[in-house]
C-alpha cells in the first residue's frame, strides 16, 4: 500500500464519522463546544475583571483540580481498566460495584484531608501558599472538592456505560454551564466577591446530577466478579501517580509564579495555557473515546487489530492538530488580544508551550497505552522523573524569567515524557505509538 493510499484511509474515517452521532467526530465536536464555552467565558473574564481577581480564579482553580486529582487516587482512570477486564469475562455490570466502592474511598480521603486542614495550624498553611489570601483559597478547596471528585469520577464512569456523548457533555458544556450563569450575574451585578465560591458550588450541582444519572442508567448486575477494595487501591495506585504527575506538570508552576512574581503573572500565564489545553482536548478526546478499547484487544491479545488502531487515530490526531498548531503560532498576538491588550505579553511563553505540544501530537496516545495495558507502574515511573525534573527547571527559570521560565519547564517536562514512553511502548511490545502514514 503507498503512503497516499495510507494518508486516504486515515482521512476517510473522519468523513465517515460525520454520520454517525456517536463516532468519535461528535465526541470532539461537544469537546470542542466545552472548550470554546470556556474559552469565552474566559475571555469574558478577562476583560471584565482586574488581573489581581482573574488570577485568584486562577490559581484557586489549579488548586481544585490538583486536589481532586489527589482524592480521586487514580479511580476516575483504573475504571475504565477494570471495565474492560470485566467486559472481556462477560460480567461487565458488575462495574457499578467497583464504582461505589471506588465513591467510598473518595469520601474517605476527603474526610482524611479535611481533618489535616485543620489539625494543622493556620500559621502554617498560611506560610505554605505564600499568604492569607492563598489560604483561603485553599480553605474553601478543602471543603469542595468531594463535590468536583464525584463529578469527575460520574463524567468517566458514562464512559463506562458506553454514553460517549453524555460524558463529553458533563466534561465540557454542562460543566461550563454552571460558571456561564455566574459570570453573567457578576456581569450584572459588578458583584465579584464570590467569584470563586459560586464556581465550587456549581459542582455541588453537578455531582447531584451525574449521580442521579449513573443511579439510573448503570448496567444489570451477575455479581460474578469480586473485585476488592485492596484490589482497586492497588490498581489505582500507579495510575493516581500518573495522574497526579499530569496534574503537577501544568499547575505547579502557578505555585512558583505565585510565590516569586503575583497573581498578575498568573492572570497572564494561564492564557496561553488555555489556548494550548484547547489545542489538546484533541488528543484527550480521542484518548478518552479509545482507552476502554485499547484495555480489552490488549488483554484479548489482539495485538495487530490493536496497532491498526492505534495507527488510524494516532493519524488522525496528528492530521486534525497540525493546522491548528500552525494557525495559533502564526496568529498568536491576535488570539491573546482578544482576552485583553496586557495579555499579549503572554505571546513568548505561547510560542514556547506549542514547541512541546508539537512533541505530543506525534505520539498522541503513548501515556493511554502504557496506562490502558498493565504498565501503570512503568508510566508512574516516568512520570515521576518528569516531575522532578519539571520541579527543577521551574526552580531554576522562574526566579529570572517568570511565566517564560514556566512555559520552557513545562515543555521540555511534556517533550521528556512522550519521547520516553514511546519508546518503552516500541520496545515492549514491537506497538509503533507514532505517526506514520
Amino acid at each position: 500500500m503507498s503512503k497516499y493510499d495510507r494518508a486516504y484511509n486515515s482521512i476517510v474515517p473522519i468523513v465517515q464519522g460525520l454520520f454517525n452521532r456517536e463516532s468519535k467526530i461528535w465526541l470532539l465536536f461537544w469537546r470542542t463546544a466545552g472548550a470554546a464555552m470556556f474559552f469565552i467565558l474566559t475571555i469574558i473574564m478577562t476583560n471584565s475583571l482586574s488581573k489581581e481577581v482573574f488570577g485568584a480564579f486562577e490559581y484557586g482553580r489549579s488548586s481544585l483540580m490538583l486536589l481532586g486529582s489527589i482524592i480521586l487516587f487514580g479511580t476516575d482512570r483504573s475504571i475504565l481498566q477494570f471495565f474492560g477486564r470485566l467486559e472481556s469475562q462477560k460480567s461487565g455490570g458488575d462495574i457499578f460495584l467497583v464504582y461505589r466502592k471506588m465513591v467510598l474511598m473518595v469520601f474517605s480521603f476527603c474526610t482524611v484531608l479535611l481533618v489535616i486542614y485543620f489539625i494543622v495550624p493556620e500559621s502554617i498553611w498560611i506560610k505554605a501558599f505564600a499568604d492569607y489570601e492563598g489560604y483561603l483559597i485553599i480553605l474553601k478547596v478543602v471543603l469542595f472538592v468531594f463535590f468536583y471528585s464525584i463529578t469527575v469520577l460520574n463524567t468517566e464512569y458514562f464512559r463506562v456505560l458506553n454514553k460517549m456523548v453524555l460524558s463529553e457533555l458533563f466534561r465540557g458544556v454542562f460543566k461550563y454551564s454552571p460558571l456561564a450563569v455566574i459570570v453573567l450575574y457578576i456581569m450584572i451585578t459588578q458583584n465579584y466577591q464570590y467569584l470563586f465560591e459560586l464556581y465550587l458550588l456549581g459542582f455541588v450541582v453537578l455531582s447531584v446530577i451525574t449521580t442521579a444519572l449513573v443511579l439510573w442508567l448503570k448496567h444489570p448486575l451477575s455479581r460474578k466478579a469480586k473485585i476488592s477494595t485492596n484490589e482497586i487501591l492497588k490498581k489505582s495506585y500507579p495510575m493516581a501517580i500518573s495522574g497526579l504527575g499530569f496534574m503537577l506538570l501544568t499547575t505547579i508552576d502557578i505555585y512558583f509564579l505565585k510565590q516569586y512574581t503575583g497573581l498578575e503573572q498568573i492572570a497572564i500565564y494561564a492564557v496561553p495555557v488555555k489556548i494550548t489545553m484547547l489545542l489538546a482536548m484533541v488528543i484527550t478526546t480521542f484518548q478518552a473515546a479509545v482507552s476502554t478499547e485499547i484495555s480489552t484487544l490488549f488483554y484479548k491479545k489482539e495485538m495487530d487489530v490493536l496497532q491498526m488502531r492505534l495507527r488510524r487515530i494516532t493519524n488522525i490526531i496528528f492530521l486534525i492538530t497540525l493546522p491548528l498548531l500552525i494557525g495559533t503560532y502564526l496568529f498568536g498576538d491576535i488570539l491573546l488580544g482578544f482576552f485583553g491588550s496586557s495579555f499579549t505579553e503572554g505571546k513568548t511563553a505561547l510560542d514556547i508551550l506549542l514547541i512541546g505540544f508539537l512533541f505530543s501530537t506525534f505520539s498522541s496516545l503513548s501515556p493511554s497505552y502504557l496506562n490502558m495495558t498493565g504498565r501503570e507502574k512503568v508510566l508512574q515511573v516516568i512520570i515521576l522523573i518528569t516531575v522532578l525534573i519539571n520541579l527543577i527547571l521551574n526552580l531554576i527559570l522562574i526566579p529570572s524569567y517568570g511565566i517564560v521560565g514556566a512555559a520552557a519547564a513545562s515543555s521540555l517536562s511534556m517533550a521528556f515524557w512522550t519521547v520516553v514512553s514511546l519508546i518503552y511502548s516500541y520496545k515492549k511490545d514491537r506497538i509503533k505509538l507514532f505517526v506514520h502514514f
